[in-house]
C-alpha cells in the first residue's frame, strides 16, 4: 500500500482535502486488487478523525473498503489539536503505507485563563502570576499572537481597585500578570481579561482577598454636634486597619491612648456611656478591631480628638462642634424686677 496524495497541513477545525491510498506491485506500479479487500486506517500522534466525505460529516468506521479491480480508496480527515497526525493503512499481506499530517493553530478568536488568581493578602500581588492565552476557536494557543491583553475586576463583593501593570503584550500567545494586586478585602472576586476584537475570558475562578496585619488606626464614626456640659449619648469608635483600610483584628489587647484639645473647653474622655471616671487610653481586646469611648467638653467651640498607639499610624483629628449649654433655669434680673414692680404699683 501507498499514499498517492502527498501529506497536508490544515488548519484545526477544517476539512482535509482527499487522501488516497493505493495498492502497489513490487515496482511500486498501481495495482488492482483481485479479492475486495479492507484497508485498516489507523491514527497516531494528535487525534483526528476520518470521513469518507469531502465536508467531514460522514465518519468512516476505521477501514477502507477496496472492491474487487479496485486500484484505490479514498477518505478525509480533520483535527482540532494542533500538532501531528500519522496516519497508517495496512491491509494484510500487504505492506503497510505511512503518511504524517500537520493539523496548523487557526487565526485568534478568544482569549482563555490558563493559570487562574489565587486567595492573597490586600495589597499583595497575587502569586503566582495569572496568565491569559490567546487561544484559536478550537482551544490552541496561537503562539504567534503578541496581542496586548487588558485585566479588570469581573466580580467585587467590596470596593476593592485593582492595581498592578492592568495591560500585558502575550509573549508566544501567553500574557502573565505577575503584579496584580487588590486593596479591599472580600469573598469572591472574579477577574477578566480583553483584548481589542477576541472574545473575552469567562469570569476566573473566585477567588478571596484577606485582610493583611493591622498597622493604622482610624475613626469609623462620624463627627459629633453636641451641646457644652453633655455626653455624647452614642459611641465613638476607633478601629485598627491594615495599610488598606480593611479593618484588622489584633493578635493581643492594643492600648491606644487618646487626646482632646483645645484645653480651654475643658475635654472629657469616657471608656462608657455612664460617662463616669475620665481616662486617657481605651482598649482594642484580642480577637477584636474596634473600641469605644464618649467625650463632654465644659465649653462651646471646636473640639479635636486623636487617638495614637505604639507600632501603628496614628488617627488623625477628628473634629467635633461643642454648642453653647443651654440654660437650665429662669433668673429675672434687678431691672427688670424694678419694672414689674413700678408698674404694679400704678394699679
Amino acid at each position: 500500500l501507498a499514499f498517492a496524495t502527498a501529506a497536508q497541513g490544515i488548519q484545526s477545525g477544517n476539512c482535509s482535502s482527499v487522501v488516497t491510498v493505493e495498492p502497489r506491485d513490487v515496482n511500486n506500479n498501481t495495482a488492482r486488487v483481485s479479492a475486495a479487500t479492507a484497508v485498516t486506517l489507523a491514527t497516531t500522534g494528535v487525534a483526528v478523525s476520518l470521513f469518507s466525505d469531502s465536508g467531514c460529516t460522514t465518519a468512516l468506521g476505521g477501514s477502507l473498503p477496496l472492491g474487487i479491480g479496485a486500484s484505490a480508496a479514498s477518505f478525509y480527515f480533520s483535527g482540532t489539536v494542533a500538532g501531528n497526525a500519522t496516519l497508517t493503512a495496512s491491509s494484510n499481506p500487504l505492506s503497510s503505507a505511512v503518511q504524517v499530517e500537520v493539523i496548523g493553530v487557526g487565526p485568534p478568536t478568544k482569549l482563555v485563563f490558563i493559570a487562574q488568581p489565587m486567595n492573597a493578602v490586600a495589597g499583595v500581588a497575587i502569586s503566582p502570576a495569572i496568565q491569559v492565552a490567546v487561544q484559536d476557536a478550537a482551544g490552541n494557543t496561537v503562539t504567534s499572537s503578541t496581542a496586548s491583553i487588558t485585566m479588570a475586576i469581573g466580580f467585587s463583593p467590596s470596593p476593592g481597585t485593582l492595581y498592578g501593570t492592568l495591560t500585558v503584550a502575550a509573549v508566544a500567545g501567553v500574557a502573565s500578570f505577575s503584579t496584580l494586586s487588590i486593596n479591599k478585602a472580600g469573598v469572591g472576586y472574579t477577574l477578566v481579561a480583553t483584548s481589542g476584537m477576541l472574545a473575552p475570558t469567562p469570569a476566573s475562578a473566585a477567588f478571596d482577598i484577606t485582610v493583611g496585619p493591622p498597622s493604622v488606626l482610624a475613626f469609623t464614626t462620624p463627627s459629633r454636634t453636641l451641646d457644652a456640659l453633655v455626653c455624647t449619648p452614642m459611641a465613638s469608635t476607633v478601629q485598627t486597619q491594615d495599610s488598606f483600610g480593611n479593618p484588622s483584628n489584633v493578635a493581643a489587647n492594643l492600648s491606644v491612648g487618646l487626646a482632646a484639645s483645645p484645653a480651654g473647653l475643658s475635654p472629657k474622655l469616657f471608656a462608657t456611656t455612664a460617662c463616669g471616671a475620665t481616662v486617657a487610653s481605651i482598649t482594642v481586646t484580642l480577637g477584636t478591631n474596634q473600641a469605644p469611648f464618649f467625650f463632654s467638653a465644659d465649653n462651646p467651640g471646636t473640639l479635636a480628638i486623636s487617638a495614637t498607639a505604639g507600632g501603628y499610624t496614628g488617627a488623625p483629628p477628628q473634629n467635633h462642634t461643642i454648642n453653647p449649654a443651654q440654660p437650665t433655669k429662669q433668673v429675672l434680673s434687678t431691672s427688670l424686677r424694678s419694672a414689674i414692680h413700678a408698674t404694679d404699683s400704678t394699679w
